[in-house]
């Protein structure tokens, strides 16, 4: 007499039933397996399938005619940090083969060149190949790569060389103008950032509403690297200080924190909007870039002007 069992196990026992008057005896356990015995049969396969891989690589790799290639990232969700490792190798029928030997994660703070280099080693050892295996390498010429293979014999991937040649003449440059860093307006900028800074991280319940109107500027302004090519705009952060000026004077100064603004006025900081923005004008044509073509535009309006105010004069531009 067939007794049902409830909940997922017992609608794959009734299906085996209804399966089994047609085709025959069908066994649950070959068709829902526990997780436990989904496990041994994955790692099963994985581990004919390394000795497979291993066996078809050792032998190029002992007369010499495999390359590999090393790459390290880190992955940005959890930031954690890995190594993947690909041996390439020509069969007898001369058809490249690209084999990932492993991947494995870097359980370290600081991924150097030494880090590396031990990690590649320890690769080896796992996939029964000697620490001194004749591997030549073809990378990238990332600087902590090629400290890890400074006892290898490596060569710089052409690929990759030839994608930069062909990239960088398209490229927009990064004008010399700085307009967040140590150039225009940067210190009374960064002065006001912090100022922000303070009383949002403040509990003073009369300036609750200060708070509010008070906008942070961008968490990561650009440096000034050749690099960088986006900006991001603080002058909402600018203005809605110099709005609230008298009240944020008024709160850095009850917090014990009133030399921050000493020797910035209102009008300073709306001086120093006026050149801010009018810089930044000129990014947005090229979504919040500055190109090379820009620079005399940038260079025209950054000359000292008679008109200018005091404050705007001295700024570092």
């Amino acid at each position: 007499m067939y007794k049902r069992r409830s909940g997922t196990t017992g609608m794959a026992d009734h299906e085996c039933i209804i399966i089994g008057a047609s085709s025959g005896k069908v066994d649950i356990k070959t068709l829902a397996m526990d997780h436990k015995t989904l496990t041994r049969a994955i790692k099963k396969t994985a581990d004919n399938a390394r000795r497979i891989l291993i066996e078809e690589i050792g032998e190029a790799v002992d007369d010499g005619i495999a390359s590999a290639t090393v790459d390290a990232w880190k992955e940005s969700k959890t930031s954690r940090k890995y190594l993947a490792h690909t041996v390439s190798l020509i069969d007898e029928s001369f058809v490249m083969n690209d084999h990932v030997l492993c991947t494995p994660h870097i359980d370290a703070e600081s991924v150097t060149g030494d880090v590396l280099r031990e990690r590649i080693k320890t690769n080896k050892l796992q996939l029964g190949l000697s620490k001194d295996a004749s591997l030549h390498y073809v990378c990238d010429d990332g600087s902590d790569i090629v400290a890890a293979l400074k006892e290898e014999d490596r060569s710089y991937c052409m690929d990759h060389c030839v994608s930069l040649c062909v990239k960088k003449p398209f490229e927009a440059k990064l004008s010399k103008t700085d307009v967040y860093g140590e150039g225009v307006a940067g210190h009374l900028i960064n002065t006001l950032q912090k100022c922000v800074n303070i009383i949002k991280n403040s509990r003073i319940q009369k300036y609750r509403g200060l708070r509010t109107a008070l906008v942070k500027g961008p968490a990561n302004r650009p440096s000034s690297s050749e690099s960088q090519r986006v900006f991001r705009s603080s002058l909402p952060m600018l203005r809605s200080v110099r709005n609230n000026y008298k009240q944020v004077k008024e709160c850095l100064t009850d917090m014990g924190h009133g030399e921050e603004l000493q020797g910035i006025s209102a009008k300073d900081i709306a001086d120093t909007d006026i050149l801010v923005a009018a810089v930044e004008t000129i990014g947005r044509k090229h979504d919040n870039c500055f190109l090379g073509d820009d620079h005399g535009e940038l260079e025209a309006l950054l000359l000292p002007k008679e008109t200018d105010s005091p404050v705007q004069t001295s700024l570092p531009r």
